[in-house]
């Protein structure tokens, strides 16, 4: 049976306050896109869009079994990419934000989509966000033709996406094929994400989606406690 990859649902936050961008968010495997859209409002991002995504059976694509044995998941994920092609589409269409108004964060296997969509589909979004994942397939990659900037957040001791095996060569493709990448490096925090990482997220996102300069000066103090114990590099 083929494998088709669609959503299921979609939890759509601060649509009352009618914004004009847009945080698209791609859970991990077995996780909802509701609970991690619900952890993106504590960015600081008050006036943006969350649109969480639930992906059919709680997966982008068949599990992979290493690096070294991911066939039917390296052949499911362009799939996956026309399935978040569609969701952009779909929003734009619903809630008149333009891609380059809309940024996508994921986390881990969302991660994944995350950066490849940014990547791979035409339009140039305002961000992309990476926690804890990184791209199963670099020669994937094509090489880069938009500004879209990408923030990788990713821990040293991860023990699904790891480090040797997959960060680095994810990290070391993009920068080769002239993406604009940065990336948040912790010694440690295993495979996950806490309110730290998100705060760091919503820093980097605010000025591509239109806030206004102050922003780190109104998230100082919590800024200042997720900034310990982690390398930045552009």
């Amino acid at each position: 049976m083929a494998y088709k990859p669609i959503y299921n649902n979609w939890t759509v936050l601060n649509d009352a306050k009618n914004p004009d961008n847009c945080v698209l968010i791609l859970p991990g495997r077995a996780n909802y896109g509701a609970d991690f859209a619900r952890w993106y409002t504590y960015t600081g991002l008050s006036n943006t869009l969350i649109v969480g995504v639930t992906p059919k059976n709680l997966e982008w694509y068949p599990l992979p079994r290493g690096a070294d044995n991911q066939k039917s998941a390296v052949a499911g994920l362009r799939l996956a990419v026309n399935t978040i092609k569609l969701i952009v589409e779909k929003i734009e269409n619903k809630f008149q934000i333009a891609p380059e108004k809309m940024a996508l964060a994921g986390y881990s296997a969302g991660g994944v989509m995350a950066v490849l969509a940014g990547a791979c589909l035409p339009q140039e979004f305002a961000g992309v966000v990476c926690h804890s994942g990184a791209i199963l397939s670099p020669r994937m990659l094509p090489a880069a033709t938009k500004k879209t900037p990408f923030y990788l957040i990713h821990s040293r001791d991860d023990q699904t996406f790891e480090w040797e095996e997959r960060f680095r060569p994810m990290k070391k493709t993009l920068k080769r094929k002239k993406y604009n990448v940065f990336t948040a490096e912790k010694p440690f925090g295993g495979h996950g994400f806490g309110d730290r990482d998100i705060v760091l997220a919503g820093e980097f996102l605010a000025p591509y989606l239109g806030y206004d300069k102050d922003f780190s000066e109104r998230y100082g103090t919590y800024l200042k406690k997720a900034r310990r114990k982690v390398v930045f590099t552009p």
